[in-house]
């Protein structure tokens, strides 16, 4: 099972694909709460469970393999901003055979295109 920390690291690359420009922590945190799944694992006895951005955060700049391709920046309002760095060969290695992993253990299959000679 995934923890939540990872799932929300998942979460932040998919925002981060989407919007060039970076999210503030803030702008993250609304996003993370308005998706009904992960709203239930960010809230305990009540209260939000922001600490969890806060992990995330400190991993990013801890680095290593598990967040190869995010970089947190402070913006000109000095807010700190996550941005994907996508220069990073090694990053877009890894996401392409993870994601090969994953469409061989649903069995997507590629099919070659047969073409005619004449």
């Amino acid at each position: 099972m995934m923890s939540t920390t990872s799932k929300l690291l998942k979460k932040l690359y998919c925002v981060l694909g989407e919007k060039s420009e970076g999210n503030t922590v803030s702008e993250f945190l609304d996003y993370l709460f308005g998706d009904e799944e992960l709203a239930k694992e960010l809230v305990f006895q009540g209260e939000r469970r922001e600490g969890v951005v806060g992990e995330l955060q400190t991993r990013i700049k801890k680095g290593g393999k598990s967040v190869e391709g995010i970089k947190i920046i402070k913006n000109a309002e000095g807010k700190n901003v996550f941005i994907l760095d996508n220069s990073n060969l090694s990053y877009v290695s890894d996401v392409t055979v993870k994601f090969l992993i994953e469409a061989t253990k649903i069995k997507l299959e590629f099919f070659k295109k047969k073409t005619s000679s004449n």
